[in-house]
């Protein structure tokens, strides 16, 4: 992102996936016309497996933006 000039950040839900759970999304838009993409990854479904009753649709993933 050296160097790049920011047009505008795009953050909120993208669509939920069959079996997970909704995710937050973060995308940074530079005047290139290039982007990035901040979603989230989790083990959700590895836990589940592992836990009767439990479900990746359960969980809840949040970004925490600090300015400094």
């Amino acid at each position: 992102m050296v160097g790049k000039t920011i047009a505008k950040v795009d953050a909120g839900h993208r669509e939920q996936l069959p079996n997970g759970h909704q995710t937050e999304l973060i995308v940074i838009h530079f005047t290139d016309g290039s982007a990035l993409a901040i979603d989230t990854g989790s083990n959700a479904q590895n836990v589940c497996s592992r836990i009767p009753n439990l479900k990746p649709s359960d969980f809840s993933v949040d970004f925490m933006r600090e300015w400094y």
